[in-house]
């Protein structure tokens, strides 16, 4: 870890988040093979059901533009974090099968996709867990000791899009802060030849 290198406090303590592995498979079906409603957003399973997928996602209900046309659906299933993260391991085929598997007994869907995308994020999970906002203050702490120094992402105070978008702003606002407050690199020049040279003009011939 390069931070390490600068401050090993801070290193020790972003070390401290654990990250685990997921992965999302992507299904497009034909609506007309599709004999249950879904008009909802998704599904989130409870982890006392022992599942193989964490949750489902009924991506064109939710977000209308994202098949070509009412003809197809398209549901998104999540697989693996903190407790299964071994299954993300599998290759293409068996995820494939365990899915739809895990689909026809959770909601009774049978169809066969006409396409399908499956995405791994390893270690892009980040995990609260007990002393979390501990981990955190002391992080903000040490940021504040390193001017120059920001940190954003899911890791700290929230994994939805909005909330990375949120910290990436106050990153980026606190950089610019930070640059305004630098020196100019000394040039041997006084401030007076300065002036003077941007006054000389070209006298004409």
């Amino acid at each position: 870890m390069i931070i390490e290198e600068v401050d090993k406090t801070m290193a020790d303590n972003l070390a401290g988040i654990p990250q685990a592995t997921s992965a999302t498979v992507n299904l497009a079906f034909k609506r007309s093979d599709i004999n249950k409603s879904l008009e909802a957003f998704g599904f989130i399973v409870p982890i006392s059901e022992k599942r193989k997928i964490k949750a489902g996602t009924y991506s064109s209900t939710k977000w209308n533009y994202r098949t070509p046309s009412d003809d197809y659906v398209l549901i998104r299933a999540f697989v693996g974090g903190a407790r299964n993260q071994e299954l993300v391991f599998q290759d293409d085929d068996k995820m494939l099968e365990m899915v739809l598997a895990e689909l026809r007994d959770i909601i009774g869907l049978t169809a066969r996709p006409v396409m399908h995308k499956i995405y791994r994020w390893i270690k892009g999970m980040p995990q609260y867990t007990v002393g979390h906002l501990e981990r955190v203050a002391n992080i903000e702490a040490r940021v504040q000791a390193n001017p120059g120094i920001y940190v954003v992402g899911g890791s700290y105070k929230g994994v939805g899009v909005g909330d990375c978008i949120n910290v990436g702003f106050q990153a980026a606002g606190q950089a610019l802060d930070h640059v305004k407050t630098l020196k100019e690199p000394e040039t041997g020049e006084t401030k007076d030849k300065k002036k003077d040279k941007t006054k000389t003009k070209k006298e004409p011939a």
